[in-house]
């Protein structure tokens, strides 16, 4: 996607037409402080302060300068940092909504039909690397018509309203997923829109029946319902707006590490537990047996114990963009109980009885 030089206008353009009255009410805001700015009886006088840099020129000399950098007066930074605060404090309580299932709540910045479009742009790019090695699986295969089979009863529960919240961003979703052969590729993600992507390394290390392929594809459905990739776009724009606010007002740079280490890394642990959360509902919800989710992290923690050259615990938890597998076990065998009785408040038991939901087969039989 093109860069926006324009952050403030990216941010407000992407939001939904419902809040077209407070971006008018905050571009009025600003204005009404620049007016009350220009019309003070005493002019307010910048602070200066210099600084002194060094730099060799091509014969080898170190030449000394001197630098003016010019502060705003501290009454300006006082009422331009308020007015960023109202203004950030507005697009927060009009972005607010609530995650279905877990009910937290969080705020974006970016519109539904945005998110799709990203989503879309990345999916086929996707798709279109893959083709281009060859590696893409095409929709006849076996494997691939199983994966949309299960993808797609999942996706018939996603927006039934049964787990509360916000479900509007799921309605008529095109749930697509594409398969690529990569066997040393132990993974698979989704993007916006409901577009799924599995690397065969994944089906042939972990996945042993439909339950566990389930449990998969109800994971990245979760990321989905939760939004999280807008709440990480969101993320992103408020840390840059935050690092050039910070620097123009006061001078202070915000190293962007800092930000990810007290910020996006948290987020993305506590997205990734939400998901393993939701996940086990929505299978629940399709029929699966939702204890095939512990089973597949399982196999997952055993894996990077054998291919992690460090234990585990000598990674801090603060430097990891998934939380440690072992607890994410230890956090879905708590949600079972509930998951399986959502199983059988379905109706899951009696359909199974009658054979509609059978079929496990292991998907190396395939390749």
């Amino acid at each position: 996607m093109p860069a926006c030089l324009e952050l403030d206008r990216c941010l407000l353009g992407s939001l939904p037409r419902s809040n077209m009255a407070f971006r008018g009410a905050s571009a009025s805001l600003l204005a009404a402080i620049s007016k009350w700015s220009s019309r003070a009886s005493k002019p307010l006088q910048p602070h200066t302060i210099w600084q002194r840099s060094r730099f060799t020129d091509p014969s080898g000399y170190e030449h000394f300068e001197r630098s003016r950098r010019v502060l705003w007066d501290p009454k300006v930074n006082m009422y331009v940092f308020g007015a960023v605060g109202c203004c950030g404090l507005g697009l927060y309580i009009s972005g607010l909504e609530t995650v279905p299932y877990t009910h937290r709540r969080h705020s974006l910045m970016i519109s539904a039909k945005k998110e799709r479009q990203m989503g879309l742009e990345t999916f086929q790019q996707v798709k279109a690397s893959a083709a281009q090695d060859g590696t893409l699986l095409p929709n006849s295969h076996p494997i691939v018509k199983r994966i949309r089979q299960i993808g797609l009863r999942i996706a018939a529960v996603v927006d039934d309203g049964n787990g509360g919240g916000n479900t509007a961003h799921m309605k008529n979703l095109d749930w697509e997923f594409a398969v690529v052969d990569d066997r040393s590729n132990v993974n698979a993600f989704v993007v916006p829109g409901g577009k799924v992507v599995i690397f065969t390394g994944l089906l042939l290390s972990v996945i042993s029946n439909d339950d566990e392929l389930a449990a998969v594809l109800a994971h990245e459905a979760a990321h989905v319902v939760a939004r999280h990739s807008a709440e990480k776009i969101t993320e992103l724009g408020v840390i840059v707006v935050l690092k050039v606010a910070l620097n123009a007002i006061f001078g202070i740079s915000f190293p962007i590490g800092l930000s990810q280490l007290i910020v996006s890394l948290p987020n993305s642990r506590r997205a990734e537990t939400e998901a393993d959360v939701i996940g086990a509902r929505l299978m629940a919800r399709a029929c699966f047996n939702p204890s095939a989710a512990a089973s597949v992290l399982n196999k997952l923690d055993k894996m990077e114990a054998k291919a992690s050259k460090l234990p585990h615990d000598m990674i801090p938890d603060l430097l990891r963009t998934h939380p440690v597998t072992s607890e994410r076990v230890k956090k879905v065998e708590q949600e079972i109980p509930e998951a399986i009785q959502v199983y059988h408040d379905s109706g899951c038991r009696m359909r199974n009885e009658f054979g509609e939901m059978s079929g496990f087969s292991r998907f190396g039989d395939s390749f």
